[in-house]
């Protein structure tokens, strides 16, 4: 697919203040929310609101979530944990290393002696504290992610409960936060349902105790509240695929945040972001580049042009730039985002991956293979480590990795490391799930270029039934697929079923589906589909290396590669 696009979660909304006797302005947070309101707060002592850096958009979901927790490696003499004389990292709460049953994790962005820590220390720490809305981490001020927010948020939520009842303001965004910790370690569904009880519970126009008086908060279907739900449900229904439903969510979210907020709000801008990977994930890049360009002007008005947050608007506008064929600028925008993400968070961190993942395929849309290449092998080494060998996040650097060393002309490199993601794929997605479209025409593409024509039209026509049921026999791209699949039968000696599937693709093309495609329109990658990464249903396919090929040796541009994500972002 095209690169990972970048999904902006909201922070679920806090009660009143005294002073208000209204909802408190829903902020954005790191990766998915955090507020510093603790155990006083809660029980009514009055504080001042949430922490300025809190009022910012989160770090790309698709770059952040980590699916497991990650475990520290113990080199003899390592300098990554304790001080000289240890053995390896050691814990910064308990200072002891790793033991056995209960590996060190990193949890957040802390780095140096900072970065590990055993999970249960995290969760003592966090009970210690008793601010059951605060998920961030002290020592960096950031998130926590992984299976630690899922452990903290499912904490959260029962004492939220034991203290409050089920009816209490508190509860709905303790019920908010654990639905988006559960979206963090790629559990859709989990948080999909939490989120779909939470908005239902803000939709019923109920009053709960807000803990701060007598005074109770009133939800309703309009409440400023409700659009930030809107905007992480609509993410959670990208992630299962159901673009069109996420595209309504999040277009009635940015219609409740403009007229609570204004046009140049921060959660106008959170809205607007994800809303443009929508359009591009529907084939619409035009569309999509001029809802981003307006959430990065606010974005930058609001934080300024080198925040962190604005390095993921970045990402996501150079997917559209890449539809559009403007390479190299989609290319400055990469390395725009990549500088601002290696300050923040180090060269090591997942985030640089994800810009990594997608700056190296815009070198490759510019016919710069071996510097894809080489970016690509850097991506993939921070994924490996940072989620293991085995996670989805790891399969969409394969994906565009194994493509790049295709067109080095190394087919059986290619084929090698196709063959691991679609093995990655299909675990964790299903056999003919729409996730393993890329992976799949890829590794037929890699198959074709070492002589397997057999083994490339099998490949090629799974992925065709794949496609023609998630996208409809007349999509764009289903055209460029008849094409290549009729060009393998052809040199498989069947010139009769070549006749045949090119004759259907002539006519797709006559009725303009490939025009649109070839013209940038249709679709910018992973994140087109997303990417996922927010969801992709009803948009084009997210992941379309075969697609480029196929314009290539046709003598065509290339409207966008992209890795085979999620994406979003992925």
């Amino acid at each position: 697919h095209l690169g990972s696009r970048q999904l902006l979660p909201c922070s679920p909304p806090l009660p009143p203040t005294p002073a208000q006797g209204m909802d408190a302005p829903t902020c954005c947070c790191l990766p998915w929310l955090a507020w510093r309101r603790g155990r006083r707060r809660a029980q009514g002592a009055p504080d001042s609101g949430p922490r300025e850096e809190h009022s910012a958009p989160p770090e790309p979901a698709s770059g952040s979530c980590a699916g497991k927790a990650v475990q520290a490696p113990l080199p003899a003499g390592g300098d990554d944990g304790g001080d000289a004389g240890a053995l390896g990292p050691i814990c910064r709460i308990c200072l002891e290393e790793a033991r056995e049953g209960e590996a060190l994790v990193s949890p957040c962005v802390c780095r140096g002696s900072a970065k590990y820590v055993h999970l249960g220390c995290v969760q003592a720490a966090f009970k210690a504290r008793g601010n059951w809305l605060d998920l961030v981490c002290p020592t960096c001020n950031r998130n926590y992610d992984g299976i630690t927010a899922v452990r903290l948020g499912k904490i959260a939520l029962e004492e939220l409960k034991r203290e409050f009842g089920e009816r209490h303001s508190f509860v709905v965004s303790g019920l908010h936060n654990l639905g988006l910790a559960y979206g963090l370690i790629g559990d859709a569904e989990q948080e999909r349902d939490l989120l779909e009880e939470v908005l239902q519970m803000q939709e019923e126009e109920s009053y709960f105790n807000s803990g701060i008086s007598r005074r109770h908060l009133r939800y309703g279907p309009e409440h400023a509240n409700v659009a930030v739900t809107l905007v992480n449900l609509g993410n959670a229904y990208s992630r299962l695929g159901d673009l069109r439903r996420q595209k309504d969510m999040l277009e009635r979210a940015l219609r409740i945040n403009e007229r609570e907020h204004g046009p140049m709000h921060l959660q106008v801008a959170i809205a607007l972001v994800n809303l443009g990977s929508v359009y591009g994930m529907l084939g619409e890049p035009v569309q999509q580049k001029d809802i981003l360009e307006r959430a990065l002007a606010i974005m930058e008005s609001e934080l300024g042009p080198s925040h962190r947050h604005v390095a993921m608007t970045l990402v996501n506008l150079s997917i559209a730039y890449g539809a559009l064929r403007q390479g190299e600028r989609q290319r400055d925008l990469l390395e725009r985002a990549l500088r601002i993400n290696e300050k923040e968070y180090g060269p090591d961190h997942r985030a640089v991956a994800t810009t990594l993942v997608n700056l190296g395929q815009a070198y490759g849309r510019l016919g710069d293979a071996a510097r894809q290449r080489d970016i690509l092998e850097r991506a993939l080494s921070i994924k490996q480590r940072e989620y293991g060998p085995d996670h989805v996040e790891v399969a969409k650097a394969l994906v565009v990795l194994g493509t790049a060393h295709g067109e080095l002309g190394d087919a059986e490199r290619s084929r090698e490391l196709l063959e691991r993601a679609l093995r990655i794929q299909e675990r964790h997605f299903g056999a003919e799930h729409r996730e393993v479209m890329s992976a799949i025409g890829s590794l037929g593409v890699a198959y074709g270029r070492l002589g397997d024509h057999r083994r490339k039209r099998d490949l090629l026509e799974r992925m065709l039934r794949i496609m023609e049921r998630e996208f409809g026999p007349e999509h764009c791209n289903v055209a460029v697929t008849l094409a290549e699949l009729a060009q393998t039968y052809g040199d498989l000696g069947d010139h009769d079923h070549q006749a045949e599937l090119l004759e259907r693709s002539r006519g797709l093309e006559e009725r303009g589906a490939a025009g649109r495609f070839y013209g940038g329109t249709a679709g910018a990658g992973e994140e087109q589909r997303q990417q996922q990464e927010p969801g992709e249903n009803a948009k084009a396919p997210r992941h379309w290396h075969l697609a480029a090929c196929c314009r290539r040796r046709r003598g065509r541009p290339a409207a966008g590669d992209e890795t085979g994500s999620g994406a979003p972002g992925r």
